[in-house]
């Protein structure tokens, strides 16, 4: 009876060690930049659509690593190429499966030639681009579409910056 006892004692260390998992998880910081230069026609109406995949942040190596949870820890957009007297009515930013996000009305009114659009400027972006980060983890790929209505009838372009910096959950 006695070897059937340590027979089993020893088959469960083996399961125990068999069915434990070398791997680990670990955490490091990842930042998704996309950039996007939208012409605008005669109207000052500019639209651009793209898909973006989940292996875009640099930090992130599908082939090594499996991303196991995502953080959103910091999102903006920078808007650039303006002239004083530039007037945006309107900027859409559409995610499948997610929603629209409008954001203006924007007047350029000293001398720069950029702005920044964030949580303290807009209300609810950081929520919304949060949803926008899950739902990319989530799929692996989101369908991106930004649309502006605007005074900007020179053509443009007009630059749009939109960074995303995360805390990516990782295991090897």
């Amino acid at each position: 009876m006695k070897k059937y006892k340590y027979f089993a004692v020893l088959s469960a260390l083996v399961a125990l060690f068999s069915f434990s998992s070398c791997e680990s998880d670990y955490w490091k910081k990842g930042t998704l930049s996309l950039q996007f230069d939208l012409d605008t026609n005669n109207k000052g109406y500019a639209r651009v659509a793209r898909i973006v995949y989940i292996d875009e942040i640099p930090e992130f190596n599908p082939y090594r690593e499996t991303l196991v949870g995502m953080t959103t820890k910091d999102t903006w957009i920078e808007i650039s190429n303006l002239v004083y007297g530039d007037f945006i009515d309107r900027i859409d930013i559409d995610v499948a499966g997610v929603g629209v996000y409008s954001i203006g009305p924007i007047s350029i009114r000293n001398d720069v030639d950029y702005i920044t659009i964030d949580e303290s400027s807009y209300r609810g972006y950081f929520n919304f681009m949060n949803d926008v980060n899950y739902r990319l983890y989530r799929d692996g790929r989101i369908n991106l579409a930004i649309t502006i209505y605007s005074n900007v009838y020179d053509g443009g372009p007009v630059y749009f910056d939109i960074r995303n910096i995360f805390d990516l959950q990782m295991r090897d």
